[in-house]
């Protein structure tokens, strides 16, 4: 099934959609996980839209192809490696999280994780990400 072709102004407009949204429900304690996917994805998205900018790309087929030329595996949800593509691995460091069961979930999935409301294993850490995530969120609002 082929992937949809977006384009960099569409992901740009996601970005400061779920953004905004994320913002709006920031403080509601009856939508964590929801909140915390909108962030995930308005990373991923702000994240891919500054790779693109940068390397002159127009659409998300032009990023996959870039990303696979240079083996970056960052035309997914890998957004660590997104973070090491644009430098900045160090400054917010992504910690896996773990499941009630104790399984890992590496940053590229905490979409997973949160869109079926997985039980954490560590809510300390998860709550640390979340902030790291915005903190993220915030450093690409103010350059996108």
């Amino acid at each position: 099934m082929p992937k949809l072709n977006i384009k960099k102004t569409e992901f740009l407009k996601s970005f400061h959609v779920k953004y905004r949204l994320y913002l709006d429900l920031q403080n509601q304690e009856n939508y964590i996980t929801e909140r915390r996917l909108l962030l995930f994805y308005c990373v991923e998205c702000g994240l891919k839209v500054w790779i693109m900018k940068e390397q002159m790309l127009n659409d998300y087929n032009e990023l996959e192809k870039y990303s696979k030329k240079n083996q970056l595996d960052i035309a997914g949800h890998n957004i660590r490696n997104m973070l090491k593509n644009r430098g900045l691995h160090e400054k917010f460091r992504l910690k896996d999280l773990k499941t009630l069961q104790g399984t890992k979930v590496p940053p590229k999935e905490y979409n997973q994780f949160w869109r079926y409301d997985a039980q954490s294993g560590d809510l300390e850490l998860e709550n640390k990400m979340e902030k790291v995530l915005k903190n993220i969120a915030d450093y690409l609002s103010e350059r996108l």
